[in-house]
């Protein structure tokens, strides 16, 4: 049998507090970032002879030490020209415009029809769904569903089509259908899988 041991350590200095100081956690597992000092972690692996499997020869111990440390950062190249003039461009060509505009630019039609094809292909191909269709538009209106919903938050999507008083919102209702919605929200794709 293999015993694992996992020991934390306090802090380097005092000032630091790991996350699970602010609060409880009942899941009892750590990831390595929530821990402020060092950890270690010690296990006996038992040795085990390959002719006979159910003896058992020898233990090893082994412990092995993460300790936070800064970052190694490799050197960054240097912006090239073009690299400038490209940026320069998008700026000349950009300034002035509208968020919509600007929307539009990054986000071409171009785009667009190959999200669409490729969505499409996902739900006949891979999902069975052979009546599936989506176009350019509702495509629109789907991104601008997400924009708004980022924006305008509720616990769940379907309630920007619940019709009661408090949460009724008719311009999504009218701009698409929930299932619609949901179709293209469990389709979208943007890889070729082939």
């Amino acid at each position: 049998m293999n015993d694992i041991e996992v020991a934390i350590l306090p802090p380097d200095e005092v000032d630091e507090m790991t996350d699970i100081e602010g609060y409880d956690d009942d899941m009892g597992v750590l990831s390595v970032s929530d821990v402020a000092g060092q950890v270690e972690f010690s296990c006996t692996i038992d040795n085990v002879a390959e002719n006979h499997p159910t003896q058992t020869t020898s233990r090893t111990s082994k412990t092995v030490t993460w300790r936070k440390c800064e970052p190694i950062y490799s050197e960054i190249q240097p912006e090239s020209n073009t690299a400038k003039q490209c940026l320069e461009n998008m700026i000349t060509e950009l300034e002035g415009k509208s968020a919509v505009e600007i929307f539009e630019n990054l986000l071409c039609d171009e785009i667009l029809e190959y999200i669409v094809h490729e969505t499409v292909t996902y739900a006949k191909h891979y999902k069975n769904d052979l009546n599936f269709n989506l176009t350019i538009n509702e495509l629109k209106v789907f991104i601008g569903i997400l924009f708004f919903s980022s924006y305008y938050h509720l616990p769940q999507s379907k309630l920007y089509w619940c019709r009661d008083e408090d949460a009724h919102i008719p311009f999504v209702e009218q701009a698409m259908s929930r299932n619609l919605f949901d179709k293209i929200k469990s389709y979208l794709h943007f890889n070729d899988n082939s």
